[in-house]
């Protein structure tokens, strides 16, 4: 215990939904709401890369061409004009809280698998 009377923590473990996608600025705050796993908006884009990349985009990336992959998240938020020419960071929930609370901006390698 310290001095406070509070115990240091020795790990923390997090879980969420994967293959969420928000976009942060250059400071690391969010420009984009979460764009969770549910979102179907991006599945015109999902059925477009499915059309003409479907069993080779599978076979290099290990992830079928659906709407829940950010790929196809990327494309809609592009044909919405909501990308331009800034930089962005592309993040997860999971990612972002591991931001908060490390200031390090790590992909956890489950999420990261299915980007």
């Amino acid at each position: 215990m310290t001095r406070t009377g509070i115990r240091e923590v020795d790990a923390i473990a997090l879980c969420s939904q994967m293959h969420g996608l928000a976009l942060l600025d250059e400071r690391m705050e969010p420009i984009t709401p979460l764009y969770t796993y549910l979102d179907i908006r991006a599945y015109r884009w999902a059925e477009l890369l499915e059309s003409e990349y479907g069993p080779e985009l599978y076979r290099e990336t290990g992830c079928p061409p659906l709407f829940i992959y950010p790929l196809a998240k990327f494309l809609w938020l592009k044909e919405r004009g909501l990308l331009s020419e800034a930089r962005y960071i592309a993040t997860s929930a999971k990612d972002y809280v591991i931001y908060g609370l490390t200031g390090r901006f790590v992909a956890e390698p489950s999420t990261a698998s299915g980007s």
